[in-house]
């Protein structure tokens, strides 16, 4: 599983969404800092996919999209609060010896989605989130050992949430 190393600041992201991609997020920089982009991929590779986008610079994120998800992994209850405050900041990476040479890591692994009516959580890890940093409407959720247990698009509007409806149908 992916680790972090440091937060930095908080940087403005875009949200997106639509009846075919249930989540899209962009994170706006100066673009050319970033070098070549890595992509860490996860989920079962048929059913499940997600991808996120790393500097190969300094670790940052650059993107992150849910592309598909096995409608049995979805659920549309409510899901427990997460207790620990969160630390305001914008997650980087580790890169070192994960990526291969063209630039990918795949990490095959269960997907859960947790729908809301203003939030949706992705869980990658099923151990306890021990910490969590925010950077504007997204929260990724750690484990004691800094891997990404979880990430939660929060404030979503009725819009959203329809096209997230749309998404999983």
């Amino acid at each position: 599983m992916i680790q972090i190393a440091d937060i930095s600041d908080v940087r403005e992201e875009k949200v997106e969404n639509d009846e075919y991609i249930p989540i899209n997020v962009k994170w706006r920089t100066n673009e050319r800092a970033f070098g070549k982009i890595l992509y860490w991929r996860t989920g079962d590779f048929r059913k499940s996919l997600c991808e996120m986008g790393i500097s190969e610079v300094d670790g940052s994120i650059v993107s992150f999209t849910l592309t598909l998800v096995d409608k049995g992994n979805v659920e549309f209850t409510g899901y427990p609060d997460i207790i620990t405050p969160p630390i305001e900041g914008c997650p980087r990476f580790k890169t070192d010896g994960l990526f291969n040479e063209n630039g990918y890591f795949d990490d095959k692994n269960d997907i859960k989605v947790g729908v809301s009516s203003d939030s949706l959580r992705i869980f990658f890890e099923k151990l306890p989130i021990a910490s969590c940093v925010r950077n504007g409407r997204i929260m990724f959720g750690l484990t004691e050992r800094k891997s990404l247990a979880m990430i939660e698009v929060s404030k979503m509007n009725k819009a959203e949430y329809e096209r997230l409806l749309l998404a999983f149908d």
